[in-house]
Parts: structure tokens; sequence; C-alpha cells
């Protein structure tokens, strides 16, 4: 239960299931230069005055977005200032796990903050000093998210006194848009969430300088309020994170009004890459700026002459590949590399150079482009735009007519016409084959087209221009370097269906997994929102000869000793990423560049290397969206990229992505070290199904286990059934070993401290691994005298989905299901058969028998009949 009061005595308060969580600190706004607070001692600025005497009001009744709602407020009145009300809503209707705040400002709001900032703010209500409890916080931050973290909020300490903030190796701190929503959570699980719920681009949360607080409200940068603007703060709670998110993403998204659903629709008609298997030429694939002709292409390619780059012979050969391997991709990422950029390397032209996939003309028709040999649908990137883009001058072909609106800022420009977005669309459809738009550099458009984040409503016009061209031309929208504030925008675009969840893949080292890790926190909000979370496109083998990225062994420090007057150096070798790439000659040719005691080592270069390419192709299976190999030609591992779809290129899914386990957050907050970078363990859990199961009880649970290390799970991690989704027993296999255990109430699942392998820990690759995990498929008895369970296919890692079976029937003596086979496809699926009744004193029964069956396809997709009965199983063709 949720209770939220306001009063102009007592401020705010907000208690959780009976306990007092978070108490109110000073409100305050900032109007024509000067602060106004309720109480200026709070306060952390040059001036401040009296914001006026509180005024309680309790009797407004109303609807918004929500429903209907009876409202507390307190009115402030500056003595000859502006007018500030703040209130709570409560709706009775809606149970009692939401409120609303809301800012009124009946006058409006001139802030005249010449130094506005992104993270900080001109009003705010509420502010929140101390925790009443221990909390820990789950802080959604950066671009692509990438710098999501766990921490703790002590009890009686500041919010970000424990907060290391430590983001990932090649990204700096970046708290634009941080902390939307904030989550909070405590030692049993119950969860607080607190989040914009309009504005999201004029909105902020963080912790001000001005209150010295966690502060809520209107965003430094705003330059005006308009009159009657009402600014609204959605606070919803939960008994889980994992509960408390879906419940604030369904009020959110009913809220924004799109009609967009939480659902897996576009995955089964509508997007190529969501349903199929897709190639990727993004940054840090093998082809990118990178072609059989050319090893090393500018970013400023010339737009001429034709095929200079050697992009066009590439999609021809990718396409002989493809074929001549039996890959069966279903669409192809078309990166940067193919349109032309201006001086600041934005988008002039959305268009095809001659050089990359146009024809032999500058500024030719679209019928004159490359289509993907095959007709495969196309997924096309998209830079910011230059402020002088060919579209506002009028330079653009098709434009006779034409002029669409713009939004410019000094070098950057955004487009709030729809106009313009169908016009883009319509030619990249017929030339292309677009199916996906991937409106990349969403980050750099916001932040350096600065009216963006001056002005309330105007980045929100330029986003819905953007969504209502691809409804009208029947695309679909992919988001790469969002902020926070960008996803929560997104829950009223249905046409936006997946997005970018981690920072760009660069190919894992033996110490790195931070391109991945964060997955199962990031997971959770964009599911929440109806998005489907991209991993990245990812190499399917360790090595890829020839490929341009290099491992640097640069600016390493040199260990220094003195004896007898001569001065030795030494290497440390926790700084070198793959030590067995250094050999004896190469250590020391290096340790000559030595010349004083000291000095930085440098010159080791070599080819990139993947560490961990099996764990890339799982991790990118478990959340849903897109699975995009980027290996070169001949050097794709086929079988692995293979385990995640079938024949046909149909990828075979969960219900949701993969998300972490709720009591991971738990064991975090009781754990939690301020030296632990990674302070929160990934456990991460999905559900699977057959086609049309709807009891939860009947679906099936994958278990990801990774970053389990002694010094954080020093007994191991163990699932309780409890967290499992309902039913009394399941027969749990891990992927890898084959190792089968029941998992019963008294009998959790436990994975123990995982260490590498040995040539990992000394810097250098494994065969196909250097981080540990264990995966595990769980399969739920149905009923206790079942005789039979359905463990599914052994060689994918979604043993059971929609897209394989359905209509699955068993009983005391007999299972029969429907499985989808495709041409010449061979399927081997597993089923357990249970020697003996299952008794219901919760002892757990003897492991039962496994049998496996092969249904093999014919010329076509076809519907098969699998049946098992009498320790036996077949699989035929339907009648």
């Amino acid at each position: 239960m949720l209770n939220v009061t306001l009063s102009a005595a007592a401020g705010l308060s907000i208690a959780v299931g009976g306990l007092d969580w978070l108490r109110g600190g000073v409100t305050t706004i900032r109007h024509h230069g000067q602060w106004y607070a309720d109480n200026c001692t709070e306060m952390f600025v040059g001036s401040c005055k009296s914001i006026g005497t509180p005024v309680e009001s309790n009797d407004l009744t109303g609807s918004d977005s929500i429903g209907e709602f009876k409202e507390a407020m307190v009115k402030y009145h500056a003595p000859g200032g502006v007018r500030f009300t703040t209130g709570v809503r409560t709706y009775q209707n809606l149970g009692e796990d939401i409120a609303v705040l809301t800012q009124h400002f009946p006058d409006g709001l001139v802030p005249q903050n010449q130094h506005g900032r992104l993270n900080e703010v001109v009003s705010a209500f509420p502010t929140f000093g101390d925790a009443l409890l221990d909390l820990g916080v789950l802080m959604y931050e950066g671009c692509q998210l990438q710098n999501t973290h766990f921490f703790r909020w002590k009890q009686g300490s500041a919010f970000d006194a424990l907060d290391t903030r430590v983001p990932p190796s090649n990204s700096a701190a970046d708290d634009d848009g941080a902390a939307m929503p904030l989550v909070l959570t405590s030692s049993n699980g119950t969860t607080l969430i607190i989040s914009p719920l309009d504005d999201y681009f004029t909105a902020c949360q963080t912790v001000s300088e001005a209150t010295g607080k966690f502060s809520i409200g209107i965003q430094g940068t705003t330059v005006t309020v308009p009159p009657g603007h009402l600014h609204r703060t959605l606070v919803v709670s939960g008994s889980s994170v994992s509960k408390a998110m879906l419940r604030w993403g369904d009020i959110f998204l009913a809220s924004a009004g799109g009609g967009k659903k939480r659902s897996m629709q576009w995955t089964i008609a509508g997007d190529p890459g969501l349903r199929m298997l897709s190639y990727y030429t993004d940054n840090g694939a093998y082809y990118y700026y990178h072609t059989e002709k050319n090893q090393s292409l500018s970013k400023s390619m010339p737009p001429l002459p034709y095929d200079s780059t050697g992009y066009h012979q590439l999609m021809h050969d990718l396409s002989t590949y493809f074929n001549k391997s039996n890959i069966p991709f279903g669409a192809v990422q078309f990166d940067s590399w193919w349109y032309y950029k201006g001086k600041t390397a934005g988008v002039q032209l959305w268009e095809p150079m001659p050089s990359t996939l146009g024809g032999q003309d500058v500024n030719g028709d679209p019928g004159t482009w490359l289509k993907f040999p095959g007709g495969l649908s196309t997924v096309t990137h998209s830079r910011y735009y230059e402020a002088d883009n060919a579209y506002i001058t009028g330079a653009a072909p098709g434009m006779q007519g034409k002029n669409f609106s713009w939004i410019i800022s000094d070098q950057i420009a955004a487009s709030n016409d729809s106009g313009f977005f169908e016009h883009i669309f319509s030619r990249a459809k017929a030339g292309l084959h677009m199916a996906t738009y991937e409106q990349d550099f969403l980050i750099h458009t916001y932040e350096a087209c600065t009216p963006l984040q001056q002005h309330i409503g105007l980045a929100e016009s330029w986003l819905t221009a953007m969504s209502e061209g691809a409804e009208r031309t029947n695309v679909t929208i992919q988001y790469c370097m969002a902020l926070p504030r960008h996803i929560l925008q997104s829950a009223a675009y249905p046409r936006v269906t997946h997005a970018r969840a981690s920072h760009d893949y660069g190919q894992s080292r033996n110490d790195d997994t931070e391109q991945w890790s964060s997955l199962g926190m990031t997971a959770q909000l964009y599911w929440a929102l109806g998005i489907l979370p991209f991993k990245d496109d990812f190499w399917s083998e360790t090595t890829e000869a020839g490929n341009k990225w290099s491992m640097r062994f640069a600016s390493v420090p040199c260990h220094c000793s003195r004896s007898g007057g001569m001065t030795s150096y030494m290497l440390n070798p926790l700084q070198l990423m793959a030590s067995t790439l250094c050999s004896t000659a190469v250590l020391v040719a290096v340790l000559i560049l030595c010349e004083t005691c000291c000095t930085r080592c440098r010159g080791v270069v070599t080819e990139s290397q993947e560490a961990d390419p099996e764990l890339q192709t799982l991790v990118s299976a478990l959340m849903a969206g897109p699975i995009g190999p980027s290996d070169r030609i001949g050097g794709m591992n086929i079988s692995r990229v293979m385990q995640t779809c079938r024949r046909d290129g149909v990828l075979l899914k969960p219900l949701a992505p993969a998300v972490n386990l709720d009591s991971t957050y738990a064991h975090a907050l009781k754990n939690f070290r301020v030296d632990d970078a990674v302070s929160i363990v990934d456990v991460w859990i999905a559900t699977s199904a057959p086609d049309g199961v709807i009891d939860a009880a009947a679906a099936h649970q994958l278990l990801f286990f990774a970053n389990i290390t002694a010094a954080t799970c020093p007994t191991g991690y163990s699932v309780a059934i409890t967290e499992l989704g309902g039913a009394g027993l399941y027969l749990a296999q891990e992927y890898y070993t084959r190792q089968v255990r029941w998992v019963a109430p008294g009998a959790p699942l436990t994975a123990s401290p995982q260490t590498k392998p040995a040539s990992c820990r000394n810097g250098g690759f494994h065969v196909d691994y250097c981080t540990p995990y264990e995966f595990w498929s769980l399969a739920p008895l149905v009923s206790p005298d079942a005789a039979f369970i359905l463990m599914g296919e052994v060689d994918k890692y979604i043993p059971v989905s929609t897209q394989r079976f359905s209509t699955v029937v068993g009983n005391s003596t007999a299972l029969a299901a429907v499985v989808t086979v495709t041409a010449h496809e061979v399927v081997v699926v597993q089923v357990a058969h249970l020697t003996t009744s299952v008794v219901a004193d919760d002892t757990v029964p003897p492991l039962p028998i496994i049998l496996r069956t092969t249904c093999t396809g014919g010329a076509g997709l076809s519907q098969m009949a699998l049946r098992c009965q009498h320790a036996q199983c077949e699989c035929t063709q339907r009648r």
C-alpha cells in the first residue's frame, strides 16, 4: 500500500507498506533570476526570498490521462512575485499503489537561468534529503542507458553518498536525464518508482546544487514555462522491482495515449529485424567502414566514383555467402557509411552516395539504388542532421513544392514535420527495401540542438513527427544512443519497437562484461514501456582475420627498481588485456622503449579478438530483440548462430526479455560495497511457452547466471521455487553440461561461485569463453500425475517457444504437441518420462528418464505431431 500525504504544516510524506520511506524537504522555484523557497535556510544559493505562506486546499476533483482523481494542494504566492502550487493526486478507482505529484504554474515561470544545466532544476517539488530506511537505488543513466547501476541509499544519509557512478571504460559519466524513472527498493523487495509523467525533455530528477537534495521538477535549461502549465510526477509502488515496473509501465503507457501495448506482436509480423535473423554492419562489426576492397574507409568518404568503397560488391558477396552457407538472414543493417555527410559528420542528404549504394549519378532516382540481393529488408541508419542539410536548402532530390519545418541550432537541426520523415522513408523503402529506420545519435541531437532543451514540448514534436512519418509509410523505428528521457517519450509511439540498451559493441576482452551486463536492468525499463532491448551486433567467433579493430597496448605503466646502480623495468601484467599476444620478443622491444624510470610503454598493436562469442550470442537471444551477428564473409560460426532461430531464420524467442531476478536487488542491497563497481550479480530470468499457453504454471523458465564470484556470493547463488512463477515442481537442465535436477520447495537451483579458465586469468583467451556462466531451462511439472514433461529442443537457447510448439496436452499416460518444422529442418526434441508419480508431500522425486526424438521437415513448412506414450516418443506428419 502506498500512502502519499501533503499538508502545509508537515509537507510531503511517502510511506510504503506502513513504513515511512521519504519525507519532503524544501519547495522552491526560480523566477526572473531570483530563487523563492518555503525555507531559505535549506537553500544553497546566493539570494533566496520567501515563496509565501502555504495555503492548503483539499477539495479539488477531476480527471486526467490516468483517471478520476482527488487532489490535495498547497498553494504559494510570493509577495510581489509568482504563484506556485504543489499537489498530490490519488485515484481511488485504480487502487492504492499509485499517486501523482503535481506542480502548477498559474502565472508561468521565467527562470532567467543564464547557466542552465541539464542536471539542475528551476522548480523543485518534492525534494528528498536523508532516506528514512536503507534503500537500494536502481539508477537508469547515460547514453543507451549504458551507465545504469545500483547503489545503496543508506538510512540517514544523502541520496548520492554511496553512488560511485563508475561509467563503462569507453564512456564518461553522463547524468543527463538520469533517474527517470527513479527506482527505490527495500530489503524485503518492496519497490517505489518515481518518474515524470510529462515534459520528459524539460524535466529533471537529480541532486540539485541549489537545494542540496534529490529534487524533482522543471529542468534548468528551460527558458519559459507557459502560464497554466501543469507538470506531473508519477509514483507507483509494488511488492517487487519487476511487479512495480510492470505496473508503472501499464499506467505510463495508458497515460501516453498512443495506444502502445506491451506485446511481442511486432516479432510475429511487421518488423523483419525483430522476427528474423539480421546481419549488422554497425560499430564493432567486421564491415563497419571496411570492405573487402578497402580495409579502412574514412568516415568522410567522397560520393564518387561509383562503388569506390566496395560496398556494392560487398553486398553481392555477402548475399552469395549467405546463400551458399544456408544462413537464413531476413534483414540487413546499413550503418552510417552509406549516405552523404556534412561538415560536422551529420547527415547532409539521407540518400546513398554512388560510392556506396547509390546508382551511377549523384542524387539519383531510388530505382537506381542497390537493393540487397534476394530482396532482404533493411534496417537503415541515420545520424543527426546538419543545420544546412540539403532538405533545408532545397537541394535534396524530390523536393519540388515541399518546404519542411525544422528546429535549427548552430550546427544541428531536427525536423518536427511529419512530411519530412514521410518523404525520406518513402524513398528509402522504394530504393533500399527499408523496413526499419534506425535513428542514432539521439543524445547528440538533443544536447547539441539547444532549443529542444529550452522549450516545453519542442523535442516531443520532433519525435512525434518521426513516429507519424513511420506510421504513414508502414515502417518501424529503432532508437539508438537514447537517453532515459527518449525511452519515456517512446511510450506514445507504437512504431518504436526496439532500442539499443547497452553501449556500442566492442569485442569483449577477457576482463570485460560491461557491454552486456547491465541488460538485465535496462531490459526491465524497456519492456515496461513496450520496447524490446537490443544488445547490439556481435562476432560469433573469437578470431576474425583481417579485422580493422585493434587491441592497442598503449600507455602501459612500468614498474621500476634499482639494485647496485642498475635500473630494471617490468611491465605491470595487470594492465595487459591479452598478455599471451605479447611474445618475449615484443616485450623486450617494449622494455627498450622505457628510457627513463616509470615512463609509459608504447607500441604493441594486434588485431582484436572476441573473448566471449558464445555468451554474446546467448545474451542477444535472451533479450528477445534483434539478433545481429557481424562476422566477416566465411568467418561466421553458423552452428552457434543457428541456436537462436529456426532453419528459415525465424527467431525463437522468450515471451519477454530476460531481466534481473528480483532477489538480486535485495542481495545487492545487503552486500553493497562502495569499492565494488559490479554491485549486482547477473542472474536473469525469462519466461517461454508453447503458443496458446496462458497459465503461468505451465510456462517454462530460463535462468542465466554470470558474475557469480567468491567475493560476491561465497556459497553461490540460490533461486527458490517461489521466484519462478507458479509451478510446484520444475525439471531443470543446464544447456552446456546437460546436468538435470529437480527444483522444488526446499530444493532451490544453486549456481556455484564461478572462476575464469586459466588462460583467461592470465590475460589470454579461451577457445569459446572467458566469462564463466550457467544457463538453465526449467520445464514445469504441470500435473502431479503427469507421465511426461516437454523439455523442448536440444540445440536451441529457447528450447520451448511459441515459434516452435503449440497445442501441448498431457495426462497420466501420454503427451502430445504440435511442432512447427521448416523445409528440410531436423528438430531434436527432449521429453522427460517420469517413472514414478509425484507425491504431494514436497518430496523430490527420482530423476526421470530423458527421451529424444527427431522431427524431420519435408519440402515446405509443416505442422508435425509429437506423441509420447509407454516410455517412447515419435514425431510424424499430422493427419
